[in-house]
């Protein structure tokens, strides 16, 4: 009688290896011990959520309620499984690097063409408003990462503005600064 071979349950692994696009998450990944391999296919560059957890500096847990947002997008395997396409995470990252850090929102009455144009020339994008309703809307779209408002503004309560702004969920901490053309000294 032949001697039966105990059958090695093959031990199944995840993503046969990690190609990062951009330098820089290839380098978080490795920081993490997330293995990086040149020499997978582009369609198999798959993570799970903790390991883009670990790259994104947050949980697993984290990581999984933004693809149930539709925030990240993932492939849910049939086990029940989620996977993170690299490619899909970088771009993730990089609209979240874009969105709105680089978007200032000039609130007056009138166009102010100066801030506008000093602000450009620091580097960041200048989005102009002439009252409340109108910035609120705008900054729900674009995310600015600053207010500068106008104090001196008669057409509508410009603390008013700023008290909405800080009960607005995506925007209140963005940064205000509060200008004024008229001496606002008290007597």
């Amino acid at each position: 009688m032949a001697k039966r071979g105990i059958k090695k349950k093959k031990r199944r692994k995840g993503p046969k290896g990690l190609r990062m696009g951009p330098l820089m998450l290839s380098e978080e990944a490795e920081q993490y011990g997330i293995k990086v391999s040149k020499d997978v296919p582009p369609g198999e560059k798959y993570l799970t959520p903790n390991q883009a957890g670990k790259i994104l500096n947050v949980t697993g847990e984290c990581v999984k309620q933004w693809i149930y947002h539709r925030h990240i997008k993932a492939t849910k395997l049939s086990n029940g499984y989620w996977m993170v396409k690299v490619q899909d995470l970088t771009d993730y990252i990089k609209a979240r690097q874009n969105l709105g850090h680089k978007k200032i929102m000039i609130v007056d009455t009138a166009e102010n063409k100066e801030a506008a144009q000093a602000v450009e020339e620091l580097g960041h994008e200048p989005v102009t408003a002439i009252n409340k309703s109108d910035a609120l809307l705008k900054a729900a779209d674009l995310y600015p990462a600053m207010f500068i408002i106008n104090l001196s503004a008669n057409e509508f309560d410009p603390w008013k503005l700023a008290q909405r702004i800080r009960k607005t969920r995506n925007i209140r901490t963005a940064a205000m600064l509060l200008i004024s053309d008229k001496d606002l000294s008290c007597a």
